[in-house]
């Protein structure tokens, strides 16, 4: 999960088996990885071949749902929206299975009218904020039918319209421009509305855990034109992935550390896995963040380990939880 695209440069070459590629996720890759020439590719090719996070649990028999993942396929879950769903003419063919496509545009909702007078003085980024946040409200719509329905064990969603509200906005990094500024208080009452989602979901389901994850996928830096720009790009580098995110665990087996540990993305399959009572596989590069779990979780949920979950017969026991 590092994103839509990758980017490949002369140091990788065109060997699909090569793995060394530059993937969006934090990786700071100004100083060598922009040699030209460069090609932005699809993280659904060579980089992109990692079993996503509900494709490990429907391996080992549990049914999720995934709803409004960037570049998504009605596939590899039991119930499936994709993006496409919410941004262009619907069909059943966005909906797996299709049976539930009555069912998903009916949870379709418009944001509340206090939210839209919010955005009055947009201008003409009005109608693509208000498309996001219709995307927003009624992927939380979906949401909470799936997480009210015991069949599924996962329920995973991307609320993406704050990205289309800063690019409305022409806004193309992770800065807020001040409050007085009208780009400043957009994005602001955006923020605001987020907050309001992820509240009510966790307020509806206490017995859930909610993990939110907001990381950074650092945007290819402009090349440098002159010689002069390259040393001065080399004395001073702007690492595109200094902004690292943050991942928010709630439930009532949470506990808030004073000072926690740093948590990078790849760990966040890891910690889902245990939490679920899952395995954690021995070729995953993260570790599971133990320090976000109370003591009495840990003591029940023993961590246990399975060499791979990409390997065509496996057998896995689940724990405690």
């Amino acid at each position: 999960m590092t994103g839509r695209f990758a980017y490949r440069t002369p140091l990788n070459g065109p060997d699909p088996d090569d793995r060394f590629l530059i993937l969006p996720s934090g990786v700071g890759f100004r100083a060598w990885g922009l040699i030209p020439p460069v090609e932005r590719i699809s993280t659904q090719l060579p980089s992109g071949n990692v079993l996503p996070l509900w494709t490990i649990f429907e391996r080992v028999g549990l049914h999720t749902a995934t709803i409004d993942w960037p570049s998504a396929a009605p596939r590899g879950a039991t119930r499936v929206v994709t993006d496409a769903f919410f941004t262009g003419p619907q069909s059943a063919a966005q909906v797996a299975p299709p049976s539930f496509f009555p069912e998903a545009k009916r949870l379709q909702q418009a944001p509340p009218a206090a939210a839209v007078q919010r955005f009055t003085g947009s201008g003409s980024a009005h109608p693509r904020i208000l498309a996001g946040l219709t995307s927003d409200v009624s992927t939380a719509a979906i949401v909470r039918q799936s997480a009210a329905d015991k069949e599924f064990t996962l329920v995973v969603d991307a609320l993406d319209g704050f990205e289309e509200a800063q690019r409305a906005i022409h806004i193309f990094s992770n800065e807020i421009p001040p409050r007085s500024t009208m780009k400043g208080e957009m994005l602001r009452a955006y923020a605001e509305q987020i907050d309001s989602i992820l509240g009510s979901l966790a307020r509806q389901f206490p017995d859930h855990l909610l993990v939110i994850v907001s990381p950074s996928g650092p945007v290819a830096p402009p090349l440098a034109a002159t010689p002069w720009a390259l040393l001065r790009d080399a004395l001073t580098p702007q690492d595109p992935g200094a902004d690292d995110g943050f991942v928010l665990i709630l439930s009532h087996d949470v506990v808030h550390p004073e000072k926690p540990a740093a948590a990078a993305p790849v760990d966040v399959v890891p910690t889902v896995l245990y939490a679920a009572g899952l395995p954690v596989g021995r070729d995953m590069d993260g570790r599971v963040l133990t320090g976000a779990f109370s003591d009495d979780l840990l003591r029940r949920n023993a961590l246990s380990l399975v060499p791979t979950y990409e390997a065509k017969q496996l057998v896995v026991r689940r724990g405690a939880r």
